[in-house]
C-alpha cells in the first residue's frame, strides 16, 4: 500500500517510509469498517477462505490486519519499497502470520503470477504508480487472478473537467496530487481508470463512493 514512487532516488530512505506509513496507517481501516459492511459478498469470500495479491502493500499493514481479521484467508504483498518490505516481514514474523502471510521486494511491472488469485488489491496505490509502469502492473493484476477473480480498488476520485476542481468530493485527491507531483504521480480521472482496466481484459467495472466521497472503491472482474 501506498509506495509513493519509490523507484525515486529521493525517496529511497527510511525515514521517509515510516512517515509515509505513520501517515496512511489507518487507510486499511477504510475496508474493515466502510468497505466490508455493504459488501456482504466480498466478506463471506474473506470468511470462507481466499488468497489475495495486494500490489503496493508498503510495510503491509493493510494484508496484516486483514490476516488477524479472516483466519482462513491468505495473503501476499509486494512492493518496491525495501524499508516497508523488511518492517513487513518484522512484522510479520512476530505476529507468528508466516504460514499465511508474505511479502515480495517487486515492482507490479515485474509480476509473474499467473491464474493464482481471488483477488487482487490496490489500496491507495493505483495513482501512485509512475505512468511508465501502470498499465503493465495493471496487466499483471489481470493475469495473476483466477478467471473471475477480482481487482479491487482504493484511490482518491479525481476531476475529469475543469470545473469538476470546485466539487469538494475531489478535494482529497486533488491535494494529494499537489503533494506528489515532485515524486512523478499522476491521478487518474474515472474515464482514464476505465480506460486502462478495459484495455487488459477487466471487465463489469463498478466503483462506489467511501467516506463521503473521501475515497472511491473500484471493483472490476477478470
Amino acid at each position: 500500500m501506498v509506495q509513493v514512487a519509490f523507484q525515486t532516488c529521493f525517496f529511497q530512505t527510511s525515514d521517509f517510509s515510516d512517515m509515509i506509513y505513520t501517515s496512511t496507517k489507518n487507510i486499511p481501516l477504510a475496508f474493515i469498517f466502510m468497505i466490508l459492511p455493504k459488501n456482504e459478498e466480498l466478506k463471506h469470500q474473506f470468511e470462507q477462505g481466499v488468497k489475495l495479491l495486494d500490489i503496493g502493500c508498503g510495510n503491509a499493514n493493510f494484508i496484516i490486519q486483514m490476516a488477524q481479521g479472516f483466519a482462513n484467508s491468505t495473503f501476499v504483498g509486494i512492493g518496491t519499497d525495501i524499508h516497508g518490505i523488511e518492517a513487513a516481514k518484522t512484522t510479520i514474523s512476530k505476529l507468528g502470520l508466516e504460514n499465511r502471510v508474505s511479502v515480495e521486494h517487486v515492482g507490479g511491472e515485474s509480476l509473474i503470477y499467473r491464474d493464482e488469485f481471488d483477488l487482487a488489491t490496490m489500496v491507495v496505490t493505483l495513482h501512485e504508480i509512475l505512468p511508465e509502469f501502470r498499465l503493465k502492473t495493471v496487466e499483471n493484476a489481470y493475469l495473476s487472478l483466477k478467471i473471475g477473480g477480482k481487482l479491487l480498488i482504493l484511490d482518491f476520485p479525481y476531476p475529469s473537467e475543469l470545473e469538476d476542481f470546485r466539487d469538494p468530493q475531489f478535494d482529497y485527491g486533488i491535494l494529494d496530487q499537489f503533494y506528489e507531483i515532485c515524486a512523478g504521480t499522476v491521478h487518474l480521472n474515472k474515464e482514464e481508470q476505465v480506460r486502462i482496466l478495459t484495455e487488459v481484459g477487466f471487465k463489469e467495472i463498478q466503483r462506489m463512493p467511501i467516506g463521503k466521497g473521501m475515497f472511491e472503491f473500484v471493483t472490476a472482474i477478470k
